[in-house]
């Protein structure tokens, strides 16, 4: 039985309390309130002539359509319009274990009473439902999926997708440093970040305090990895105006489910998030790597992030043309090493000569000479590869 539907009366009485912000009427339904007689092991087996199930809907006789019944009686959860005189009602029930006794969860609203049956009735119907599951499946924070959204959605799913477990560094630091405000617009800006990497079909669910769990589906394993590394450069990249020393990273473990529930994989996931923390701001995942090219990537990543930190928009915009033309980013695990080599060489140019900008001569010739011929000889390399 799922940990979801499983609660006390007590957590049974605070959800209900968040649905009454929804809907019109929340009741907790047990089988005697169903019309229905227990067994000897607790599962209902008697289905009685009358109940007063319906009540909310001003309806008091027996209907073999009830679907709270049929809740009680399947273990899930459905959905059903009705009418009740002139409104039409939504009614949602959903089965729940509360202190091991089986009851029925019920949430019943009034649709739009100028609403016609038709077209308008199921667009509004859609739109209610929409609202009623974002504000039941969202974290309030970061506006991320919930860590509800995985247990009733996605724990059990078969998938054949990347998932990932993604941790902030250091945010406990972070939070006690600059104060929670500023912990808050982290975490928003983590989520609007990895947002812009990945696919409004993917999955990012705020797993924990500062652990985020993603999944993206169909994806391949290489494309995957570009994607986390992708991940990994832009969260390096945000800058917090009301702390501008601050600099973010987050630490990332990463497997391939093939055909398997996510339940499966999560602790694998887990684990490898947990030796990235070792190093921090990296990312280990269960396939085999290349190690050099990893550093590679790495350093093209650390060399970027302190070109941004030196040089003013503009000055990049003009001076980094050598750079841009290679359309060669940190997060390109495809190209080869030598390419990433080439494109490190090009940055450590452009540094020193931004450095060199903002402090005249404060760099020998000799180092900008050797600079210089490092770019042109590993350009050659690639062109002979």
């Amino acid at each position: 039985m799922g940990s979801e539907i499983k609660m006390t009366m007590e957590q049974a009485r605070k959800q209900m309390e968040i649905f009454r912000q929804l809907f019109h009427e929340v009741r907790l339904l047990n089988a005697s309130d169903l019309g229905v007689e227990a067994g000897d092991s607790g599962e209902p087996n008697i289905w009685k002539t009358s109940c007063e199930c319906r009540s909310c809907l001003g309806q008091k006789s027996f209907e073999e359509a009830c679907i709270a019944r049929k809740v009680l009686k399947e273990k899930g959860q459905k959905t059903k319009y009705e009418n009740a005189g002139t409104e039409l009602k939504e009614i949602v029930a959903k089965y729940v274990e509360v202190d091991d006794t089986p009851y029925v969860m019920e949430y019943v609203r009034r649709v739009d009473t100028d609403a016609v049956l038709g077209e308008v009735t199921t667009e509004s119907a859609k739109t209610n439902m929409t609202e009623f599951y974002k504000m039941l499946y969202t974290d309030a924070l970061s506006q991320a999926y919930n860590r509800r959204y995985f247990e009733d959605r996605i724990r059990k799913k078969v998938v054949t997708a990347g998932i990932a477990m993604i941790d902030l560094d250091d945010f406990k630091t972070s939070n006690d440093t600059y104060g929670h405000e500023v912990g808050d617009i982290l975490l928003r800006a983590v989520v609007t970040t990895i947002r812009s990497v990945i696919r409004s079909s993917d999955a990012l669910i705020r797993y924990g305090g500062d652990e985020f769990f993603l999944v993206i589906p169909n994806i391949s394993q290489e494309m995957f990895e570009q994607k986390l590394n992708e991940i990994l450069y832009h969260i390096r990249m945000i800058q917090i105006p009301e702390s501008k020393n601050l600099y973010l990273s987050v630490s990332i473990g990463a497997v391939m489910a093939k055909n398997q529930a996510v339940e499966e994989v999560v602790p694998k996931a887990d684990k490898l998030m947990y030796e990235a923390k070792e190093t921090k701001n990296t990312i280990v995942t269960e396939w085999e790597r290349s190690g050099d090219k990893d550093e590679m990537i790495q350093l093209h990543q650390f060399l970027v992030y302190i070109l941004k930190y030196l040089a003013e928009n503009d000055q990049i915009k003009n001076d980094c043309s050598e750079y841009i033309s290679l359309k060669i980013s940190p997060h390109h695990i495809h190209k080869t090493k030598a390419e990433h080599k080439h494109a490190i060489f090009v940055l450590c140019k452009i540094i020193t000569q931004v450095i060199n900008e903002k402090d005249e001569n404060s760099i020998p010739d000799n180092v900008c000479n050797s600079l210089t011929d490092l770019v042109e000889r590993s350009q050659n390399d690639i062109k002979m590869a």
